[in-house]
């Protein structure tokens, strides 16, 4: 595995306004050799997962403090590993072409007021989207492409086509 990555900060108003960043991707090569007892093969599997974060502090007045961030974390996998369970058949789909990309993001929000030395008053806000479609792109052998198994049974008429 690979760790490049790196971080930034430091203020844009002089003790009102900070910022932060930083990014960082982990970077993932795994070759696996399954001896099935048809002979062995190798698979191999890229997976991309990428870290960013952004940050802003701001406190306009000494009693209001207010900040933002926003975290990106999403992953892409090429490829994909079976089993190393060689008593279990060899897969007969290329694995090769199976993966897929992951988005991941959160957006936080937030603000302190300390109206009083005996009242803080605070507001919070938080919005996180993960998209996890499934692992495997390519459509399983026995199936035609793109399409899913039917539902309906084989004597009934085809369903109308809508316009």
């Amino acid at each position: 595995m690979k760790y490049p990555g790196g971080s930034l900060g430091g203020p844009i108003l002089k003790n009102q306004l900070f910022f932060f960043g930083a990014f960082a991707p982990e970077l993932e090569h795994t070759t696996r050799s399954v001896p099935y007892a048809s002979g062995a093969k190798t698979y191999k599997q890229d997976i991309k997962r990428y870290y960013g974060i952004g940050r802003l502090d701001y406190q306009p007045i000494q009693k209001l403090q207010i900040n933002s961030s926003y975290i990106w974390t999403p992953q892409k996998i090429n490829g994909y590993l079976p089993s190393r369970d060689i008593r279990t058949p060899a897969p007969t789909n290329d694995l090769g072409i199976q993966g897929g990309f992951n988005q991941s993001q959160a957006y936080t929000m937030s603000a302190t007021y300390a109206a009083t030395t005996h009242l803080v008053l605070s507001a919070r806000f938080g919005y996180r989207y993960f998209n996890r479609p499934s692992r495997c792109r390519s459509p399983p052998s026995g199936r035609p492409s793109g399409r899913p198994p039917s539902r309906r049974p084989a004597s009934t008429k085809p369903w109308p086509t809508l316009r």
